[in-house]
């Protein structure tokens, strides 16, 4: 997927006109710059939107819980949330510091990610399209429990 959404750009810097203005600032090739820009594991954004995701799927997840658990008690948790300001932002504590911590923990602590890019690097070279159906059918399972989460809230009122 990634270079279906980078292809785009990566053709526009193929244009001579933006090649020569990369070059007025010492690029010689833009297009290996913007490359290395993505995906180094360091500081590439995609490492950076990597993180953003697993922090996104633990509050889907965690939000699932959160739908279940007010199946289980037979009410509607979700408006003492909103009644006002301070409880929306406790409510988004509650959802986004655990994601965070967890995140920290199991990825940025001692820049662990780093070393499961260099595994997955090394252990998937020629299976990535198994793995990378895996990793995908992994997010959707993350989807489809939030949504059965809503669908089951709904069938339970």
């Amino acid at each position: 997927m990634q270079n279906v959404f980078n292809y785009p750009i990566l053709f526009l810097l193929r244009n001579d006109k933006i090649r020569k203005q990369y070059a007025k600032r010492g690029v010689q090739d833009p297009e290996a710059a913007v490359k290395y820009a993505l995906n180094n594991p360091k500081t590439g954004t995609n490492s950076i939107i990597a993180g953003i995701h697993m922090g996104g799927l633990l509050v889907m997840f965690e939000y699932s819980i959160f739908n279940i658990i007010q199946v289980i008690v037979g009410k509607y948790l979700i408006q003492y949330f909103f009644k006002d300001a301070i409880s929306v932002i406790l409510f988004l504590i509650v959802f986004l510091v655990p994601a965070g911590i967890i995140n920290y923990f199991l990825l940025f602590k001692d820049d662990k990610y780093l070393g499961y890019f260099k595994k997955f690097d090394k252990s998937f070279k020629g299976k990535g399209s198994k793995y990378g159906w895996l990793s995908f059918f992994i997010v959707l399972s993350f989807f489809l429990l939030i949504v059965l989460s809503f669908v089951i809230l709904v069938k339970a009122k």
